[in-house]
């Protein structure tokens, strides 16, 4: 996938980490973690909920950074 070779594909949102890449009608959205060595996918929606779902991201910052801490330690 285009991600593991270039995880800052797409377009930057409001913060470094947060990107947005757009698939036909649909846009993903993304958590880069440099430090982690990691890409978290945390979302998928169209263009009507777009903003909501990027406020919705930017308000969970510190949660999807603690669950993805969590799950890299049981691999």
């Amino acid at each position: 996938m285009q991600l593991k070779e270039n995880p800052y594909v797409g377009n930057q949102l409001q913060h470094r980490h947060l990107r947005e890449k757009r698939i036909s009608e649909k846009r993903i959205y993304f958590l880069v973690y440099d430090d982690l060595q990691a890409v978290l996918v945390v979302a998928i929606s169209g263009k009507k909920n777009q903003q909501a779902t990027i406020n919705h991201i930017i308000d969970n910052f510190k949660e999807y950074k603690i669950y993805l801490k969590e799950a890299s330690k049981e691999i």
